[in-house]
């Protein structure tokens, strides 16, 4: 399928790529922003639709990428994987470690990518960060 990144700021780009995934729906948000509500969209969308947008919150690294590796067995199956802006995940402070995650997220990512529409934001603000430049 495709990997799509979306450049914005913060808030904004995460707005956008929810009613992407409603958009785009059967569609599964890997909230890592702790933002997403597709109700909060409601009366622009119908309930039948919101009610097809699935989030997996992610606040911590390790969540993030365990969400990753879990999506082949979500049920019922989607068509697109939104992933919010990842800036602010929790980690330990371990340079190391965070980039080591970040490396098998991005592997994670691109192989989802074969077979799904995911669709990432890309916070204008972080960007230049080595880290965040791993997963885009």
């Amino acid at each position: 399928m495709a990997l799509i990144k979306v450049k914005g700021s913060g808030s904004s780009v995460n707005l956008y790529l929810l009613r992407y995934a409603v958009e785009h729906s059967p569609s599964l948000v890997i909230d890592c922003a702790n933002c997403a509500n597709p109700h909060s969209l409601y009366p622009e969308f119908t309930m039948e639709e919101l009610g097809k947008v699935y989030v997996m919150e992610a606040e911590m690294l390790y969540k993030f990428r365990d969400s990753l590796r879990r999506i082949a067995y979500t049920r019922p199956p989607v068509k697109t994987i939104v992933i919010t802006t990842v800036t602010h995940l929790f980690n330990y402070d371990d340079e190391l470690e965070n980039k080591n995650i970040l490396e098998h997220c991005s592997v994670l990512i691109k192989s989802l990518a074969r077979k799904y529409k995911v669709v990432m934001a890309w916070d204008i603000q972080y960007g230049a960060k080595e880290l965040y430049q791993i997963l885009c």
